[in-house]
């Protein structure tokens, strides 16, 4: 950065490095706060929020370390199973907590991949909880008509079956043969199968319309091995 004084105006000169590092900093953060941003490597003090292990956690980040074992931050901090309890069945999100180890002076970091940020207050839930996914309940109607289930189908051909199912709700039938005889015993192998794909969008996790972001933590400034053997 360098300043040039011209008739009582003083001129600041930054590099475009310099300039990102003053935004960067404009930007206040607490100690382990998980965020989404629009970028492709994780900001100037923050790691990415994908539950990797940090090695040496106590010397590489001291002022998150301390942070978490503090009053104000313990809140922040679970065992590693209540850790990957939280995980979701993908294998990746769900878990907005670190995971602590003093023995092995280890850090795992939060892991919120795929995750979608609602206030807390609603339903009882509180600033660091998470849930699994979940939908409002699909419903679906089977209508046979008088009760006779075989008899509905046996007056269709094969891989036809009359309209009496709605929602969720499809037929499946297998050897069907339209004959008197089949059509009197309603002798018919037949099942009901639900798909809840017949009246929603369906993906491998329930989410909204969605714009991805880079997840990110805020974890301090890190200090340099040349710095850790220089205090020692």
């Amino acid at each position: 950065m360098n300043n040039i004084i011209e008739n009582s105006t003083v001129h600041v000169h930054v590099t475009s490095g310099e300039l990102n590092d003053c935004f960067v900093d404009f930007e206040h953060r607490t100690l382990g706060e998980c965020f989404l941003k629009d970028v492709n490597v994780a900001p100037k003090n923050c790691l990415v929020a994908d539950g990797a292990v940090i090695q040496n956690a106590d010397t590489k980040y001291p002022d998150l370390w301390a942070y978490l074992q503090s009053e104000k931050g313990v809140w922040r901090v679970v065992t590693e199973d209540e850790w990957q309890a939280m995980i979701h069945e993908d294998g990746m999100g769900g878990a907005p907590k670190f995971v602590l180890d003093t023995n092995a002076k280890t850090l795992r970091l939060p892991d919120i991949r795929g995750d979608y940020m609602a206030g807390s207050g609603w339903n009882g839930k509180k600033v660091g909880n998470s849930d699994g996914d979940a939908i409002r309940n699909i419903k679906g109607k089977f209508q046979p008509g008088g009760g006779q289930f075989a008899i509905a189908w046996a007056g269709s051909e094969l891989g036809e079956y009359p309209d009496i199912f709605e929602g969720v709700l499809t037929s499946e039938m297998e050897g069907f043969r339209s004959s008197a005889d089949t059509r009197s015993q309603g002798s018919s192998a037949s099942s009901l199968s639900i798909d809840a794909s017949n009246v929603v969008p369906t993906d491998i996790r329930n989410h909204p319309a969605t714009a991805y972001m880079l997840p990110c933590v805020y974890v301090g400034k890190s200090v340099s091995q040349d710095q850790i053997t220089q205090s020692v």
